[in-house]
């Protein structure tokens, strides 16, 4: 039972540690309207398609999944956000 405790306690202690708040990754706002009647825009007329898009911090990944549903990704690495060549694809 001790041996228990002492486990857990010792596994809340690592998990308390090791969680810490990053501020070291920029907050952009981004406020976009994107004519999809425009032809560098064209791909997102279809369903499945996706662009990057010059904004916010890195750029953004925009995504069209069907109909009038839009996924929209900051390209920013959260892992190491300071390394400029850090940038999802």
């Amino acid at each position: 039972m001790k041996n228990k405790f002492l486990f857990t306690l010792t596994a809340f202690c690592i998990t308390i540690a090791s969680c810490k708040k990053r501020d070291d990754v920029p907050s952009v706002p981004v406020d976009v309207y994107i004519n999809l009647q425009l032809p560098d825009y064209i791909k997102l007329q279809t369903p499945l398609n996706y662009i990057y898009y010059n904004a916010g911090n890195r750029g953004l990944i925009i995504y069209r999944k069907a109909g009038n549903e839009f996924c929209v990704l900051e390209r920013t690495c959260t892992f190491d956000p300071l390394k400029s060549s850090a940038v999802v694809e």
